[in-house]
């Protein structure tokens, strides 16, 4: 090797010792080699822009790069091969429905798809009953069916958002009563579920299921149409009398020997003519003990008709519930 030779290896690795040194000094140069060779990578999805000398970065990554977005035949990123992330878009049914005609999924309102489900649990529990009437069904594993059938349908509602407040109180109302009598027959023998719980579960599923009728409209098939009305009338009776019950009221008229007398006012704020009604009242005291059990008894109380029953209590504070009623 001969003495120029020499001269330039020295002078090589002179810079290179000198490069190094003005790194460490002041930080990787390249900002300013950057003009004389290009030492960034470009940026990806991933990975945003970064020095090949130091491993800086510079900016953000890049937004990946979707070639196709539909639902039906989706492409992943061009650059990751992800589809995480990507915003589907879907075509909607001709009428403006908001669901998806190829995928299926179903961006409509709770309302609107409790509404259908709804419909759809009243087809399937007629269904399952076939000519039967109600009192015609005889055994637990014919209403378990039922209650199974509709819970299926309606369950996932129970903490949905409803855009009508009423409606979703009312939906969430009805599911809570078909839940209720599903566990009540799971632990009570099938004659004692039918004599102590067979007739309020149908009374405030046909309440809840009539006020929902006053808020939105519930369509069934033609052929069911008789039996979805005897349903909204039940409802709308037992509505009725709830309220009738409401406007009890009691007139204190005073002591005589330890014993309160008072003038029950019964007034038929109803639009029905009852041949009978008989409503069992426990009343009590001011520290929640009961006191009494009174029984009121109405023959053909007519809508509008006002009754008087006087009746005595031990106790001037009394506090009252009406706990059964009957009625024809």
């Amino acid at each position: 090797m001969n003495i120029n030779s020499k001269r330039i290896i020295i002078l090589i690795c002179g810079a290179i010792v000198f490069g190094i040194a003005a790194i460490i000094i002041s930080g990787c140069p390249h900002d300013w080699i950057d003009g004389i060779w290009n030492v960034w990578s470009e940026p990806t999805c991933q990975v945003p822009k970064t020095c090949v000398i130091c491993g800086a970065t510079e900016g953000g990554v890049l937004p990946h790069d979707w070639k196709d977005s539909s639902c039906k035949n989706p492409t992943p990123c061009s650059m990751c091969g992800t589809l995480d992330g990507l915003e589907l878009t879907h075509e909607w049914q001709a009428d403006g429905s908001k669901v998806c005609v190829y995928c299926g999924i179903d961006l409509r309102p709770s309302d609107e798809r409790f509404i259908e489900n709804l419909e759809a649990s009243l087809e399937k529990r007629w269904e399952l009953m076939g000519e039967n009437p109600w009192y015609g069904i005889q055994t637990a594993e014919e209403w378990n069916a039922i209650f199974d059938t509709e819970i299926a349908l309606l369950e996932e509602f129970s903490e949905a958002h409803f855009e009508n407040a009423d409606l979703g109180k009312h939906a969430k109302k009805y599911i809570g009563i078909l839940l209720k009598a599903k566990e009540e027959l799971g632990t009570l023998a099938f004659e004692e579920w039918l004599q102590k719980y067979y007739d309020s579960f149908r009374h405030e599923q046909n309440s809840a299921l009539y006020e929902m009728s006053l808020l939105c409209e519930i369509s069934v098939s033609e052929e069911n149409a008789e039996k979805y009305s005897e349903l909204i009338e039940s409802g709308k009776k037992i509505v009725s009398i709830s309220e009738l019950i409401d406007g009890f009221r009691y007139h204190n008229l005073g002591s005589y020997a330890g014993n309160y007398a008072y003038d029950g006012i019964f007034e038929n704020t109803t639009d029905y003519d009852f041949t009978y009604f008989i409503c069992s009242v426990e009343f009590y005291d001011k520290d929640g003990e009961l006191i009494t059990t009174k029984k009121f008894t109405f023959y053909n109380w007519e809508p509008g008709e006002k009754i008087t029953r006087r009746f005595t209590l031990t106790d001037s504070s009394s506090g009252e519930r009406v706990v059964s009623i009957k009625w024809e």
